[in-house]
């Protein structure tokens, strides 16, 4: 009974800890070396699914484009929670005010159920496309 009870203990904690991974608890700053074509692929798709609508990587639309977009966030993991969740953010954010009252006080919708590695694929991805010259890389 005690080694089924230690296994499910064992099983929780390790439950706990990779939500923790998963849901913006890294301080790491963001790491984007552009060279998992898989990734870049999957970020690609959540883009076109997910922001598209609203923004472009080298162009302005209903939001800002999104090039350059790690270099302007002092903080990676306030950068994953603005993506998250933007009206809390704005709440506790200079910058992120500001972004909301220069885009005409539209919010962002929040997007929580976005893990860790969803929103560093979509960054990868804006990375790779900014480098191109086309002005829209969500076709």
């Amino acid at each position: 009974m005690r080694f089924i009870c230690f296994g499910f203990l064992f099983l929780i904690t390790a439950c706990v800890e990779d939500a923790k991974q998963t849901r913006g608890t890294s301080t790491q700053n963001i790491n984007l070396q552009v060279t998992d074509n898989d990734r870049v692929e999957s970020g690609k798709n959540i883009f076109l699914q997910k922001c598209a609508a609203c923004h472009s990587i080298n162009m302005n639309l209903t939001g800002p484009a999104l090039k350059g977009v790690t270099k302007r966030w002092d903080d990676s993991v306030l950068l994953y929670n603005y993506i998250r969740n933007a009206q809390e953010v704005i709440a506790k954010n200079a910058y992120a005010k500001s972004l909301f009252n220069k885009w005409n006080k539209v919010p962002m919708p929040p997007f929580e159920y976005l893990t860790d590695d969803d929103i560093k694929s979509i960054l990868m991805y804006i990375k790779s496309g900014s480098s191109k010259k086309q002005n829209d890389f969500t076709k």
